[in-house]
């Protein structure tokens, strides 16, 4: 089935002629007295009769190359209402025009829509022309939309133009100036395509950048562009998505170098080492000693989300991504170190971590009649018994922020901290809590300990997704 089309037209005070003439001229003949409004409606009242003198002006070179199959043809005129100046509406010269149209192209169903707003109030002006479209666009979907831009207020121009670029695929919309010369002859000239809703989209995009939502600014980059999905930038905020949500595969398939042109391989750096699975950290001796190259990957990537979170006051987020950071640190180090295969299962490495702990005496000290079991508090105090200083700086953070490991946490009454971060953590994970500002400033040291941990890692100066950012700025339209 062929795609449906429809037509429209804001009309003006030349989109018809009477006895070959325009209103304005007949004026200057002394032919009427009456002003546009006035005249047009007493050809309405007088339509039988007077038929045959009036020619629609303006949209026949433009139906007749381009409406050659069915379709509608929606005429825009002004019915502003009391109050304002009305003397030039065109409200009965759309009623005219709909009568002499239908006749003179029976293929085409011709719709007459008074606009009932003023004629240079923009707001008012795309108030009523979103309802017309909503219409359109609900009865005829996908449809392909031909516009003829001449006729009308600046101000009726612009808008319907504007809502257009917003409401319908920007591939289905083709605009049109019909000129004429002096003899009423006219030239059909496609016009370029606009730019308010590229600048609109563009600005929109850059706010949602500032904020991290990826998806969000691919939902208004593809929505109303079909080739999007061929296009470098779909990629690049493809794979910026999948990152930002540890989709390691998904953003891979949109990291390849092969997806951009050669203009951008210099710039694509990060995208290329993250395809190869090379960390954004430098895999240094200290962590290959504890460490498998996998394991530093994932850990670089949750310091980068963990510091992008805390620039941008996602409290609740960055609780999650630093307590998985030092739970996936810990593992990391037990299965290099102790042989405890998390990667296997889950259950029978936190099985394994128990039955090292118990051979270890300064675990088995400081449990004393507790039982040992297979806990955060647990993972830290066996992974500290390794000789490895560079590595053992993370584990006093750790420690730090541990409810039974840092003795502060068991003043409270005595006026410390009220949660360590484990708490806080489980306050989302168990009760679906998120955590306030004060909450999350509550916890000491916590910024300390994210920049330390970021340059330990040896993450760049410039967090990952800021330099992503820079590079989706650069190129987008």
């Amino acid at each position: 089935m062929s795609q449906p089309q429809i037509i429209l037209a804001n009309l003006g005070n030349r989109s018809l002629r009477y006895r070959g003439h325009l209103h304005s001229e007949l004026g200057q003949l002394q032919q009427t007295r009456q002003d546009f409004r006035a005249f047009t409606q007493s050809l309405w009242e007088n339509y039988e009769a007077e038929a045959e003198h009036i020619s629609p002006q303006i949209l026949p070179p433009l139906l007749d190359a381009k409406a050659t199959e069915p379709g509608l043809l929606v005429l825009f005129s002004s019915a502003q209402p009391d109050g304002q100046r009305q003397d030039q509406d065109t409200c009965f010269a759309g009623q005219i025009l709909q009568r002499k149209l239908a006749t003179a192209y029976p293929h085409l169903h011709v719709i007459h829509y008074p606009i009932e707003a003023p004629v240079t109030d923009g707001n008012q002006l795309a108030e009523a022309y979103r309802l017309a479209l909503q219409e359109l666009r609900n009865q005829a979907p996908g449809a392909r939309i031909l516009l003829c831009d001449a006729g009308g207020t600046p101000q009726q121009k612009s808008t319907l133009k504007i809502l257009l670029e917003f409401m319908f695929d920007r591939q289905d919309i083709e605009i049109y100036h019909v000129s004429q010369g002096a003899g009423y002859e006219s030239e059909l000239r496609p016009a370029p395509p606009l730019a308010y809703r590229r600048i609109i989209d563009a600005e929109q995009i850059l706010g949602l950048l500032a904020q991290a939502n990826y998806l969000g600014a691919l939902d208004i980059y593809t929505r109303l562009n079909r080739q999007a999905v061929e296009e470098p930038l779909y990629h690049l905020l493809k794979f910026a998505h999948y990152r930002s949500e540890r989709l390691t595969a998904d953003a891979r398939d949109h990291a390849d170098p092969g997806l951009y042109p050669a203009a951008w391989q210099d710039r694509i750096g990060d995208l290329r080492a993250y395809a190869a699975g090379e960390p954004a950290g430098a895999y240094l001796p200290w962590a290959q000693d504890c460490l498998r190259p996998e394991a530093f990957f994932d850990l670089c990537e949750l310091m980068a989300l963990a510091q992008l979170n805390y620039w941008l006051r996602r409290y609740t987020q960055v609780v999650m991504h630093l307590s998985r950071f030092m739970e996936n640190f810990l593992k990391g180090v037990l299965s290099q170190s102790y042989g405890c295969r998390y990667e296997h299962s889950n259950a029978k490495g936190m099985h394994q971590l128990v039955r090292v702990a118990k051979k270890l005496p300064a675990v088995r000290s400081h449990f004393g009649k507790r039982d040992i079991r297979p806990s955060l508090e647990t993972m830290i105090l066996v992974c500290d018994e390794l000789d490895n200083p560079r590595m053992r700086r993370f584990l006093s953070g750790f420690r730090a922020l541990h409810h039974r490991l840092n003795p502060m946490y068991r003043r409270k009454e005595a006026g410390g901290p009220p949660y360590a971060l484990n708490q806080v953590r489980n306050e989302i994970a168990h009760n679906g809590r998120g955590v306030t500002a004060s909450l999350f400033l509550g916890i000491p040291r916590l910024s300390e300990h994210i920049g330390d941990w970021a340059e330990w890692l040896g993450l760049p100066d410039t967090n990952p997704y800021d330099t992503l950012n820079a590079l989706i700025k650069e190129h987008l339209a």
